[in-house]
């Protein structure tokens, strides 16, 4: 939806009106209306007996008071009169036999929108195909319609629409003028955060992709909304999406866009997941219990949606979405995405965009000129590979609570699905190796998914959904199913993904339980597939060293532009110490372990404070401790314990504000302390890093080793070293969190020593030297802290 000041029209395709409108008319949210179908493309329609060119649509109308052009595409339109015919093409992953009821009421909404724009006093007789490519099976359905039913139709849809257009208007007159005017919000400008802002605009407004490290410091939230706002003002693109892995970097950006936003010129909101903002805790969707605030449609939500745009406040969070879903009783997290598609920006976790489950359909199943900007992007890896592995197995099969096969001919369909599917992984999936012994698994690893899989796991979600939707059926059971039915949904999602970066693991046990999981290798295809939703993108983190290797595992090509830029903050604040005389690998850990602890134990007698020591594994941290206790009963250690709730988390953290109580906390690399902790001042002036960050050998990492080195010559760098180096870095970026920080890390490890090591460490580490033995290391703190006298660092940032 577009306002044009010239012509004085807001214009919008018939798909965006289904968007806006399905929430409203038919009761379905368009995360539901809009996944399973899609239009079919030129060569399909051509194959299929179509035009190849389909017949474009358009008209204009006025509600409300406003005044629409809206336009559309119809895959055929033949005949004359009441003779006329107009005919949709969908290509669907269903079976064509057994249709949703999201599938047709969206196809069907679709259809009506389309024949209204038709000329003439009678509307054009409705033909839609449903068409699986994969099958090759086509249903057809007919429908012909009353000119009072389709303009009862339109008038309704319109006036949903209508709701959106006043903010699209101010959007357009008011807040894209104030945009193009906005001034940066701080009086002066950090090293690096000029030209990190230029290439970000440059970026932007040419639709292309940045993948930049910025270490910490510069400012990366508001080096990337700004210019970013910059450009959607100008017209560049029509949303801003950010995106984050963790609340605290979803906060920062939140209060970064109520700076902006402060006179007007911003409307941001800050999407909470449904479990954080249901006040149930999402458990009545979760468990298909009837919600009365799970109603859609009607004049409570528009009259909450209202309420929402009147706060005019420039971010919109879960507290406020909260306390006006709670005045109208309505669903707050629905009412969170209404309100999203009047907002400049979304602030959201990755998600929303990446994973198919939770995707925000109403957006990128159409695509758009979005501006995606995806903070601490070393994380998106491994966060698609999570999303994107998924396991079923015959016992969780033979689980499956379903109705009596007598009650009914989904109860039958599903009993007979399920059976053959279980029937096709013992005998087709399961491997061919020998019975293995008790506690032991055969596993095969396939490169592609095995012929009839798919077609077996939609034959079972198929009568499953029938099951879920029956109110016939008993709801502790409507409820069982539900849970597996959207369990298997995620998995033909993911399967629809699978590509070369992927395999398949089936497995059988001891007790015969034959079980398959895949495997996400290589993430790219799969993220650039997500990229390609929006218009342009912008990947940043303090950390994406090297960056080749990010921009190849984060779905970019040759082409995208890369910037690594210097740490802003004074280089004679930060010291760097290689312990490189002493191995930390898993085979010589026992015997170093007394070295380790003393340099240790020098590093936390050079200077009184606190320090972090950043370990291989709990198991190696609890042996460390006993140590560093009889050699160094002084000093008070702490450990981070295997499970911490949050209440436990607040009481760590709280050990770094006792001055007067210095602490040497153990932790582990890679864990929940090695990113995202701000320890400023005194809280935290050094860390001990032991190791090189080697994640544990297992078959996933050895499989992705395989991988990489078959097509790059690249496996053990990408499976382990990379990965393993960025660790590292995060951890060491604990200590300088501030420009008045000071503070020491050392490594330890005589890997670090070797020019594949040595070329990753950053070059902003200039006072990096390497000690033999604790006598230099010794040295080497003490010349550091006195460059750098107790009173300095005392005061509090």
């Amino acid at each position: 939806m577009r306002y044009c000041e010239e012509s004085g029209e807001i214009l919008l395709s018939v798909r965006e009106m289904l968007v806006f409108s399905l929430f409203h008319y038919v009761g379905t949210a368009p995360e539901e209306g809009l996944l399973p179908i899609r239009r079919a493309d030129a060569a399909t329609r051509e194959r299929l007996g179509y035009p190849r060119e389909g017949v474009r649509l358009s008209g204009s109308f006025p509600s409300l008071g406003h005044t629409f052009r809206l336009e559309g595409e119809a895959d055929r339109l033949e005949g004359e009169g009441r003779a006329r015919v107009l005919s949709l093409l969908y290509l669907v992953a269903e079976d064509p036999e057994a249709l949703s009821a999201e599938t047709v009421r969206a196809a069907r909404a679709e259809g009506y929108l389309l024949a209204s724009l038709c000329e003439g006093k009678t509307p054009p007789r409705i033909e839609i195909t449903y068409r699986n490519p994969d099958r090759g099976t086509a249903v057809t359905l007919t429908e012909s319609v009353t000119p009072k039913k389709i303009t009862s139709f339109f008038e309704r849809a319109a006036a949903a629409v209508a709701l959106y257009a006043s903010s699209e208007i101010a959007r357009v007159t008011k807040r894209l003028p104030q945009m193009r005017r906005l001034r940066f919000p701080y009086r002066e400008r950090r090293l690096g955060q000029e030209e990190l802002m230029s290439s970000v605009y440059r970026t932007v407004s040419r639709g292309e992709r940045l993948y930049a490290s910025a270490p910490t410091g510069i400012g990366k939230t508001v080096s990337t909304l700004y210019p970013a706002v910059r450009a959607m003002g100008e017209g560049k693109c029509d949303k801003i999406f950010y995106l984050t892995a963790k609340a605290t970097a979803a906060r920062m950006a939140a209060e970064t866009a109520a700076l902006l936003g402060g006179g007007g010129a911003v409307r941001a909101v800050l999407l909470a997941s449904k479990e954080r903002i249901c006040p149930q805790h999402g458990r009545p969707c979760h468990e298909g219990i009837p919600c009365e605030r799970s109603k859609r449609g009607g004049a409570r939500e528009d009259a909450a949606l209202s309420a929402l745009i009147e706060l005019d406040r420039p971010l919109i969070g879960p507290e406020e979405i909260g306390e006006v879903a709670g005045r109208f009783g309505v669903c707050p997290h629905e009412l969170s995405l209404a309100y999203s598609m009047i907002a400049d920006v979304v602030i959201c976790d990755y998600n929303y965009l990446f994973d198919p489950a939770v995707r925000l359909a109403r957006y990128f199943s159409l695509g758009g000129r979005f501006c995606f900007l995806i903070d601490e992007a070393h994380n998106l890896a491994d966060r698609v590979r999570d999303t994107y592995s998924v396991s079923l197995s015959t016992a969780e099969l033979s689980a499956l609570r379903l109705p009596p096969p007598e009650e009914g001919e989904p109860a039958a369909e599903a009993e007979g699905a399920r059976c053959e599917l279980v029937s096709y992984l013992l005998g087709e999936l399961a491997p061919t190796a020998d019975p293995p012994r008790e506690g032991e698994d055969a596993t095969e690893v396939r490169r592609r998914l095995p012929d009839g899989l798919l077609l077996r796991l939609a034959a079972l979600a198929e009568p499953l959904g029938k099951l879920m939707r029956d109110r016939k059926t008993e709801p502790d059971i409507r409820r069982h199913i539900r849970k597996f039915y959207y369990d298997l949904k995620t998995i033909l999602d993911v399967f629809a993904a699978y590509d070369e970066g992927f395999r398949l693991s089936a497995s059988r046990d001891a007790a015969g339980v034959v079980s398959f999981r895949t495997l996400c290798l290589d993430p790219a295809g799969v993220i650039f597939r997500a990229l390609s939703d929006g218009r342009s993108a912008v990947l940043f983190s303090a950390t994406l060293s090297p960056i080749e290797y990010y921009r190849d595992l984060l779905g970019g090509e040759p082409a995208d532009a890369m910037l690594e830029l210097p740490s802003p903050f004074e280089r004679d604040n930060l010291a760097v110490a290689v312990m490189d005389k002493i191995s930390t690998r898993y085979a010589d850990r026992e015997a170093t372990l007394p070295a380790v602890a003393e340099a240790v134990a020098v590093t936390a007698r050079a200077r009184r404070g606190n320090y972090m020591v950043f370990c291989p594994s709990f198991a190696y941290a609890d042996r460390l401790h006993r140590a560093l206790s009889a050699i160094a009963p002084e000093l008070r250690v702490i450990s981070q314990a295997r499970t911490m709730s949050a209440a436990d988390r607040a009481a760590f953290l709280a050990e770094f504000e006792r001055p007067e109580a210095p602490v040497l906390a153990l932790c582990v690399l890679g864990g929940i302390w090695g990113e995202g902790v701000d320890l400023v001042g005194r809280r935290l002036i050094g860390a001990v890093i032991i190791g090189v960050g080697l994640g544990t050998p297992d078959p996933l990492r050895e499989e992705m080793a395989a991988y990489f080195q078959e097509k790059s010559e690249t496996g053990r760098e990408y499976a382990y070293i990379y990965p393993g180096m960025n660790r590292v870095l995060q951890a060491a970026g604990r200590v300088i969190r501030d420009e008045g920080d000071v503070g020491a890390v050392v490594l330890i490890d005589d890997r670090f020593a070797t020019p594949l090591y040595r070329h990753l460490l950053p070059p902003h580490w200039h006072s990096l030297t390497y000690v033999g033995n604790n006598r230099s290391l010794t040295e080497f703190l003490r010349r550091f802290w006195c460059r750098h006298p107790e009173e300095d660092s005392d005061e509090e940032k």
